[in-house]
This record gives structure tokens, C-alpha cells and sequence, in this order.
């Protein structure tokens, strides 16, 4: 079967054009789970990671002034030192809430 030069590029464009189709739908399915990927890190890790970073400062401000009250003995360092462990206290347990579905990480947590 001898087939004209016409219809031989109507069907080299034609495969490429189908090869094109192809990649895109590769490429528009890549796309959609890194967006979803995507979504879950900004909205979903990033907010709990700067709980658990704030919780760290604030554990590290309360050991602080419980070495100042041990080198001073001065009890307005304590009564701060207090008043951090209520505000570790209320943290910790909005954290424990974000993070009950999530096993492991609330084992890191406590």
C-alpha cells in the first residue's frame, strides 16, 4: 500500500499530536498530587510544626527562670516561672488537640 506524501504528514502530526495528549495528562496528573501535597504541608504540617517550635521556646524561656530563681532565690522569677509552666500547660494541650489523629507525633509530644 503506497500511501502520498499528504497523508503521510496528516498521520506523523496526528501521532504526535496523540504522543502531546499523552504528556499532558501525565504532566496535569503530576500536577494536581503535587498541589495536593502542596496543600497538606501549608495548611496541614506548617501550622503544627510552629506550635510545637513555639511550645520549645516557651519550655526554654520557663527553664531560664528556673535558673534565675535558683541563682537569685528571688520569688517575682519564680512566680514568672509559674506562670509559663500555665501558659506550656494551655499550649500543650491545644497541640495535643491538633495532633490526635496522629499517633506517632503526639508520642513525641508527650
Amino acid at each position: 500500500m503506497r500511501l502520498n506524501v499528504r497523508t503521510k504528514l496528516l498521520g506523523g502530526f496526528l501521532v504526535v499530536i496523540a504522543m502531546l495528549l499523552v504528556v499532558f495528562g501525565i504532566s496535569w496528573n503530576g500536577l494536581t498530587s503535587m498541589a495536593a501535597a502542596t496543600d497538606f504541608i501549608v495548611h496541614e504540617a506548617l501550622p503544627e510544626d510552629q506550635e510545637v517550635r513555639d511550645l520549645e521556646l516557651q519550655l526554654a524561656l520557663q527553664t531560664e527562670f528556673y535558673f534565675e530563681y535558683a541563682i537569685t532565690l528571688d520569688h517575682e522569677v519564680l512566680e514568672k516561672a509559674r506562670e509559663q509552666t500555665n501558659v506550656i500547660l494551655k499550649e500543650s494541650a491545644q497541640l495535643e488537640g491538633q495532633l490526635a489523629g496522629e499517633p506517632e507525633m503526639l508520642q513525641l509530644l508527650l
